[in-house]
C-alpha cells in the first residue's frame, strides 16, 4: 500500500524555472513541498501567466518608448531605418515597466483570496474582487495597446503616409499664401522699374529712327543733317540717354534690392515647407497610431485583441476564486493559525474552546498551542489573583495591630 509517508520518501528536484514561476504566484516553496504534486502545477501554471504578462507588458511597453522617442519620418514604402539609441532607451523603459506590470500582477494574485473553496464563485467574492479586476482591466488594456499598433504596422504606416501628406499639402496651402503675395508685390516692382528702361530706351529707338529719316529727308524734304535733325540728335544725346543711364543706375540698385528680397522670401518659403513637413513628421506619433489602428481594425477587432488580455490578465483573479481548496491551502491556514497562537493572538472563540463551532478540518497543531496558551494566560491570572489575596491579608494585619499608625503612614505617603 502507498502512503504519503511514501510518497515524502520520493526524491523530487526543484529545478530554478518552478521555484521562479512558484514565487511570482506568492506561494511557498517549503509549504509547496509538502503538496502532492496537483499543487505544483496549480501555481506553476498561475506563476507562468504572471510571468508572462510581465514579458508581454515589457515588449509591449518596448515598443511605445521606441514609438515615442526613435526620430520622426514621413512614411512612405520604405522601411525607415531602426535608431539604435532608441532601442537602447526603449529596451530600458520596457525592462522597467515589465517589472512594474510583473509586480502589480504578482500583488494582485498573491493578494486575491481563495474563495469558499467550493468551485462556485458568490456575488460576495465577486463583490470583493471588484478592485483587483478593475486594476487588472486597466493593465490589461495598458499592455495590449502598442501591441495592437505593432500587429496593424503595416496599415497604418500605408495610411499614416497617406495623413501626413494631407497634412502637409495642407500646411503649403497656408504658406503659399502668406508667400506669394509678398513676392507678387516684390515681382510687380522689379518689373515696372524694369518697364521704365525698356520704356526709355524704345523712346530712344524711336528718336534715333525719326533721325535717320531726317537725314534721309523723308520727313521735312531736304535731307542732310540740317537744323531738324540737329535738333533730334541734340534731344537723343543731351537728354534721352543721359536720362537713360540715370535711370539705369538707380532702377538697377533698386531691382537688385528687390531680387535680394525675392531670392530671401523664396528661400524663406523652403524653409517654411520643411517646417512644414517637419510638423508632419510629428504625426508619425503613439497617439496618431492608435487612432489609425483603431480606425483601420475597427472597433470589433480592436477589442477582440484587448479581451484576449483581459482574459490572461483576470484569469488567474477568477481561478483563484473558483478553485476548489487543495492540500496547499489549508497547510498555509494551519501555519497561519499557529503563527497567531504563538505570538498569543487568540479570536473570542479560541478563547473559550468549549464554545467553538465545528468546522470541517481541525487544525491540531494551532489547536495545541491555543490551548497551551489559554492554559499559561489562565495560570498567570490564578497567580495575579493569590499576590493581591495575600498583599491585603497582610495589610489586614497591619491594620488590626495599629490602625492609628496605618493611617498615619497612608496619609504621609499620600502627602
Amino acid at each position: 500500500m502507498h502512503t504519503s509517508e511514501d510518497y515524502f520518501k520520493e526524491t523530487r528536484k526543484v529545478n530554478p524555472l518552478t521555484r521562479l514561476l512558484w514565487w511570482a504566484a506568492g506561494a511557498d516553496r517549503k509549504l509547496l513541498m509538502q503538496c502532492p504534486h496537483a499543487d505544483h502545477v496549480k501555481f506553476f501554471g498561475l506563476g507562468g501567466i504572471v510571468l508572462a504578462t510581465g514579458l508581454l507588458a515589457a515588449i509591449s511597453g518596448g515598443y511605445a518608448f521606441y514609438t515615442i522617442f526613435s526620430p520622426k519620418e514621413i512614411q512612405g514604402a520604405m522601411e525607415s531605418s531602426i535608431d539604435w539609441l532608441s532601442v537602447v532607451k526603449a529596451t530600458i523603459f520596457g525592462i522597467l515597466w515589465g517589472l512594474v506590470i510583473f509586480n502589480l500582477d504578482r500583488f494582485i494574485i498573491s493578494s486575491s483570496g481563495i474563495g469558499d473553496g467550493s468551485g462556485r464563485i458568490t456575488p460576495r467574492m465577486l463583490l470583493h474582487a471588484i478592485p483587483r479586476i478593475l486594476m487588472a482591466l486597466v493593465l490589461s488594456i495598458a499592455i495590449a495597446a502598442p501591441l495592437e499598433i505593432r500587429i496593424f504596422k503595416t496599415e497604418i504606416d500605408g495610411e499614416l503616409f497617406r495623413v501626413q501628406n494631407e497634412r502637409i499639402l495642407e500646411l503649403n496651402k497656408i504658406t503659399d499664401a502668406e508667400f506669394e503675395e509678398r513676392i507678387r508685390v516684390a515681382l510687380t516692382d522689379r518689373g515696372a522699374l524694369e518697364e521704365e528702361i525698356k520704356n526709355q530706351e524704345q523712346l530712344i529707338k524711336q528718336q534715333e529712327i525719326k533721325y535717320q529719316e531726317e537725314i534721309a529727308g523723308r520727313v521735312s524734304g531736304v535731307p542732310g543733317a540740317g537744323s531738324a535733325a540737329k535738333a533730334i540728335r541734340y534731344y537723343i544725346d543731351n537728354r534721352l540717354k543721359p536720362d537713360l543711364e540715370k535711370m539705369k543706375m538707380e532702377n538697377t540698385t533698386s531691382i537688385a534690392t528687390l531680387n535680394t528680397d525675392i531670392e530671401s522670401l523664396r528661400a524663406e518659403k523652403e524653409i517654411a515647407y520643411q517646417n512644414n513637413k517637419n510638423q508632419a513628421k510629428k504625426l508619425d506619433g503613439l497617439l496618431q497610431r492608435l487612432l489609425l489602428a483603431e480606425e483601420i481594425a475597427g472597433w470589433k477587432i480592436i477589442w477582440l485583441i484587448r479581451m484576449i488580455f483581459i482574459v490572461i490578465e483576470t484569469g488567474p483573479i477568477f481561478f483563484k476564486m473558483m478553485v476548489v481548496k487543495g492540500t496547499y491551502d489549508y497547510l498555509e491556514e494551519n501555519l497561519k493559525e499557529e503563527i497567531k497562537a504563538n505570538a498569543g493572538i487568540l479570536s473570542n472563540t479560541e478563547a473559550n474552546l468549549s464554545d467553538m463551532k465545528p468546522k470541517d478540518y481541525v487544525y491540531v497543531g494551532s489547536q495545541r498551542v491555543i490551548g497551551d496558551k489559554i492554559k499559561w494566560y489562565k495560570a498567570q491570572e490564578e497567580l495575579s489573583d493569590h499576590i493581591v489575596n495575600q498583599w491585603k491579608k497582610r495589610e489586614k494585619s497591619k491594620v488590626d495591630e495599629n490602625l492609628d499608625d496605618y493611617v498615619e503612614k497612608v496619609n504621609n505617603n499620600g502627602e
